[in-house]
């Protein structure tokens, strides 16, 4: 034996089995190159959640009842205390959602706005002038809007 694969055997196996070690292939160990089959299932992990989610609730159900007094019954006292809780989320929920919708539907009408009101021509924005073609120079746009205010003014004298 060399020093290669005494060291390799004294490296502990980390592997995703129970049992702590890796399957064999045709009496062999599995050979590096070969990928472990890996399987996570969205099902359990949501099963997992909703079973934590419930559980902190009926912890904190508990836990709000015995704040209450004795004279109320501890079975309805946990169940008022859901109730109340699970419409308080629901509003918060309701809300959260509601503001999402709303500002996706002012943003798509603002795009949409920006979209139309461009002219369908090139890009850049600044638009919203009065009159005159998109050929025409500065200059040109710039003289035509000074001789409006100066028409403007003479009217006003």
């Amino acid at each position: 034996m060399n020093a290669r694969t005494t060291n390799r055997a004294l490296q502990p196996v980390l592997t995703p089995f129970r049992s702590g070690c890796a399957p064999r292939v045709a009496g062999r160990a599995r050979p590096q190159h070969m990928p472990r089959r890996v399987s996570i299932t969205p099902r359990a992990d949501m099963k997992r959640g909703v079973e934590g989610i419930a559980r902190a609730g009926d912890r904190i159900a508990d836990s709000i009842a015995g704040i209450l007094p004795a004279s109320i019954p501890r079975g309805a006292a946990k169940i008022g205390i859901l109730s109340v809780g699970g419409l308080i989320a629901f509003s918060v929920l309701q809300k959260i959602f509601s503001t999402f919708f709303f500002l996706a539907i002012i943003g798509g009408a603002a795009f949409l706005w920006a979209k139309l009101s461009s002219g369908g021509g090139g890009g850049g924005g600044g638009g919203g002038g009065s009159g005159g073609s998109s050929g025409d120079d500065p200059l040109s746009s710039a003289r035509r809007i000074m001789d409006k205010y100066k028409r403007l003014l003479g009217q006003q004298a």
